[in-house]
């Protein structure tokens, strides 16, 4: 056996994943361990409250462009977004529908006689 939990039973696998092997690379147990602490998550909602703060602050303070009529009306900004990032995610679909492979696709591949 090469040791690895896909060759080992059922039984032994799950020990061996008890054991402290969650399927991850070593390295990246080493590199992202800090970032699985609650203090990690903690830093990072400060850091953007800090930043969200700074930049209100500095469009307070510095001198805006006058808006145009569509601009001004309230809550623009939040829809435009709403309605732009809504418009990226529903275009993956007809995309997805475009490139995807029918579902038996690399069965069939197998299938075929390949000299």
């Amino acid at each position: 056996m090469s040791g690895s939990s896909h060759d080992l039973p059922p039984d032994e696998a799950a020990v061996s994943n008890a054991e402290g092997e969650r399927g991850e690379h070593p390295v990246s147990r080493m590199i992202f361990a800090p970032m699985r602490t609650q203090a990690f998550a903690n830093r990072c909602l400060v850091a953007t409250a800090l930043a969200a703060v700074l930049l209100v602050g500095v469009g307070l303070v510095t001198a805006a462009v006058s808006p145009g009529r569509i601009e001004s009306l309230p809550g623009f900004y939040g829809l435009f977004g709403f309605g732009a990032f809504s418009l990226a995610v529903l275009s993956g679909w007809p995309l997805g529908r475009l490139l995807r492979r029918p579902e038996r696709y690399y069965d069939n591949a197998e299938s075929r006689d390949v000299d």
